[in-house]
């Protein structure tokens, strides 16, 4: 009953294919874009001063509600073996979800409260972005991850799994890490080397900047579905 559907990624149109809900010729691929939100001085203090942050401490945030999809049991258990190499690290999961009390209780049992902090649900998460060292996703499955988009935009190097959709945003040993969903092994490893190479971070977090501005702003996803729906229109005034 429709000429197209448009699909977030590659690898949602791949998969919908895949199980026939969607003929191939029917869908179209135009991925998720966002406009960069600003952030002031006075916000970055503001944040710094609400969690006792100095200029020291090594900070790591994944935003991302707290269910089974998202993972979060594995965000703990990777900061856990982070801590015991960097304990100046700060690891902030910014959201909320039905898996709360079964975090916080892990976090609980390995003692590492003052260095894991559950913020909730925040309107400024744009804050943590612009405080951030590195962005974690520990996701089971995506379509295209939004969060992915926001940490690239603020320049930060992504460590996150290597799964359909994230793969399509993250460039393995350029704009940050793939690593196998689980392996909390490589996921450490990989933030620990970031850490303690800051130039090479840097580098990473600026091509992350370049891939998003040149493939994935606000602007550029309203223009590729802007020529969709002209294709559209001329070809129903020309039958």
């Amino acid at each position: 009953f429709c000429d197209v559907v448009i699909s977030v990624s590659r690898g949602a149109k791949e998969r919908v294919v895949r199980k026939k809900i969607i003929p191939e010729n029917k869908i179209i691929v135009i991925e998720n874009g966002i406009d960069k939100p600003q952030v002031s001085k006075t916000e970055i203090i503001s944040v710094k001063r609400e969690f006792n942050l100095s200029d020291k401490d090594k900070i790591i945030i994944m935003v991302s509600r707290l269910e089974a999809q998202k993972s979060p049991i594995d965000f703990v258990e990777i900061a856990n073996l982070v801590l015991k190499k960097k304990p100046e690290a700060k690891f902030f999961l910014i959201g909320d979800g039905s898996l709360n009390n079964q975090v916080k209780n892990l976090i609980d049992k390995y003692r590492i409260q003052n260095n894991v902090i559950l913020t909730g649900n925040r309107v400024d998460v744009h804050k943590f972005y612009a405080i951030a060292d590195l962005f974690l996703l520990t996701s089971l499955w995506e379509g295209l991850p939004i969060v992915v988009l926001e940490a690239m935009a603020f320049k930060l190097p992504v460590i996150a799994t290597n799964i359909e959709g994230t793969n399509e945003l993250v460039i393995d040993n350029s704009t940050g890490y793939l690593i196998d969903v689980k392996n909390y092994q490589a996921f450490a490893q990989k933030i620990i080397y970031l850490l303690n190479n800051p130039d090479i971070a840097k580098k990473m977090g600026n091509s992350a900047f370049k891939y998003y501005c040149e493939n994935f702003t606000a602007k550029i996803m309203a223009e590729k579905t802007l020529q969709l729906y002209r294709k559209l229109i001329n070809s129903k005034f020309s039958t």
